[in-house]
């Protein structure tokens, strides 16, 4: 149950760092908390271990977050096909814009930033929904 708290404690500071005009690092906590409840996700309700997902996730030989990414949408098809596509659209997305957030010599400005927190807001929705956490 940590990921989740830790997912909620990021959604959080998403929200404050926006209020401050901290507005990348905005975006980079409203892409984590999506990941963290995602590994959740996949160690409580799947009862994956992190040796398993681990295991899996050198075994696919995507980059971490690609295979957890991969890894949900392939169980959220299973659980909720109507909810399978807004999360498939969305989540890269979100990824995306933290990519640019972190690495990308650009200036991360409000309306991004508030794009970034409410996918995310929507994302978690969502998530919490389908798998019923």
């Amino acid at each position: 149950m940590i990921l989740k708290k830790k997912s909620e404690s990021s959604i959080g500071a998403a929200k404050a760092l926006n209020e401050i005009e901290y507005y990348s690092s905005s975006v980079h906590c409203s892409y984590y908390s999506c990941v963290q409840l995602i590994k959740h996700i996949l160690l409580h309700k799947y009862k994956m271990s992190e040796n398993e997902l681990r295991n899996e996730q050198e075994k696919s030989g995507k980059p971490s977050h690609e295979f957890l990414i991969n890894a949900i949408l392939i169980k959220i098809k299973d659980v909720s096909p109507i909810n399978f596509r807004d999360v498939s659209r969305e989540l890269p997305t979100l990824k995306m814009a933290r990519i640019d957030a972190d690495y990308k010599e650009i200036e991360i400005k409000k309306g991004m930033s508030e794009n970034a927190l409410d996918k995310a807001i929507e994302l978690l929705t969502t998530l919490n929904m389908a798998f019923k956490i």
